[in-house]
């Protein structure tokens, strides 16, 4: 088993008073740059990056390349509040030690939306348009206490974050992305793998050592296809989880002028099944095998069925349920990247400590109501009729949809379809 993270939990063993630099370095988003201003949706033209968005990040990935030598989330979170300190209560709350700083920055030039549509389809059709930057540079400062322990710490997260993360919005669809010059070794995929479990410290990690319900990088699978110049490989990672879900003859059929074909997937026709009169007595086992891709996804145009119908998470404050894929371009250098395709080790929607899904019913001006859909025994009533157990993990359903390519999951039919559809796509374990 990995050892604990060197830093020690005891704040009051890290030395106080002068501050000294953590980590220093000019960043290169190599990615059109959207959200992340104080207008929901748009850039600040005049500061497109800042400390603030960016210790929210870190914080993620510092969980990320940590949780797996943590037996409990207590302990775990004891430890990030040592790092970044803590607002949860006023007995428990406490200053992070490291300040986070943004300076010299490049703002770049305003930059459409336009492709890859699925990556940017939230900043599309907006009047006025949500313009994102291009071009956009900076330098990051990080400052805090002369601690080995701390500096480890804060290194680990920013480089995890530098190399699958990003800054504004749609990260995770590969917006925002960034280059940091010497981060990483090139040359060929299996190089550059190794290169990142090095940077990483990740060498004696893996997919055994996980035990929290969180998305880490222990145990995670990287798809990496050929290089070409950054929006190339982009558009080329992103275009693959389009495809999986959309594309005309695998995921739909053909359509008529613009309305799009009726999808391949399930989840559509089982809630045409619960909701649409016309279908009313038909027998649907549901089944929602995208849910394991992340929530909500929303359905606007079921046939038969009025409302504006939406699969998402039925507890308040978790609705949502980040995506475990992270699709980008990985950069070796400020015009050329590796399609990237990282499926974290990540809760499923059927585990414990996810939350129950429901389906939201939306009126037009009226206000939502959930309709919930238990991963339990129980039974329910739609519209007075009973909906037997919704199968979110069911290996029997799985075989009667093509598109899961035998798999018995969506996450693991992704990776099978990235490997085949990817040009040079190669697989690596990050343990």
């Amino acid at each position: 088993m990995r050892k604990p993270p060197s830093l020690r939990p005891d704040r009051s063993l890290i030395p106080t008073g002068k501050r000294d630099v953590l980590f220093e370095k000019t960043l290169h988003v190599v990615t059109p740059l959207f959200g992340g201003g104080a207008k929901s949706m748009h850039v600040d033209t005049g500061r497109p990056v800042n400390g603030k968005s960016i210790r929210g990040h870190l914080r993620f990935w510092w969980r990320a390349c940590r949780a797996h030598a943590f037996s409990d989330a207590a302990a775990l979170f004891e430890q990030e509040e040592v790092v970044w300190g803590s607002t949860v209560t006023k007995s428990r709350g406490a200053p992070s030690p490291v300040d986070v700083l943004v300076d010299e920055i490049k703002t770049g030039t305003a930059w459409k939306p336009e492709t890859p549509r699925y990556a940017l389809f939230p900043f599309q059709g907006q009047e006025p348009p949500a313009m994102g930057r291009d071009g956009v540079a900076f330098r990051l400062r990080i400052l805090g206490p002369d601690d080995e322990g701390l500096r480890s710490e804060v290194t680990a997260a920013v480089r995890a974050w530098v190399l699958f993360g990003g800054i504004g919005s749609r990260t995770r669809r590969g917006c925002g992305s960034l280059f940091q010059q010497g981060l990483l070794k090139t040359g060929q995929p299996d190089q550059i793998v190794a290169s990142i479990r090095e940077v990483l410290g990740m060498r004696s990690a893996s997919a055994a050592d996980v035990r929290l319900p969180i998305p880490i990088l222990a145990g995670s699978t990287i798809v990496l296809g050929e290089k070409s110049n950054t929006m190339a490989a982009w558009k080329s990672a992103v275009l693959l989880m389009s495809d999986f879900r959309q594309k005309v003859g695998f995921a739909r059929n053909p359509g008529r002028g613009a309305r799009p074909g009726h999808s391949l997937w399930p989840e559509a026709h089982v809630l045409q099944s619960m909701f649409s009169e016309r279908r009313a007595e038909e027998h649907v086992t549901p089944f929602f095998p995208r849910a394991d891709l992340g929530l909500p996804i929303v359905f606007q145009r079921i046939r038969g069925v009025r409302e504006a119908l939406t699969l998402q998470g039925g507890e308040q404050g978790r609705t949502r349920m980040a995506s475990p894929v992270i699709l980008k371009a990985l950069p070796v250098d400020e015009k050329h990247a590796h399609p990237l395709i990282l499926l974290l080790q990540a809760p499923h929607v059927w585990d414990s400590a996810a939350p129950r899904i429901e389906v939201a019913r939306k009126l037009v001006n009226r206000v939502g109501q959930p309709v919930l859909i238990p991963g339990d025994m129980g039974r329910i009533e739609v519209a007075g009729k009973p909906v037997n157990r919704v199968a979110l993990n069911n290996p029997s359903q799985a075989k009667g949809v093509t598109q899961l390519l035998k798999k018995s999951t969506a996450r693991e039919a992704f990776l099978e379809f990235a490997e085949t559809n990817l040009d040079g796509a190669e697989v690596f374990s990050l343990s």
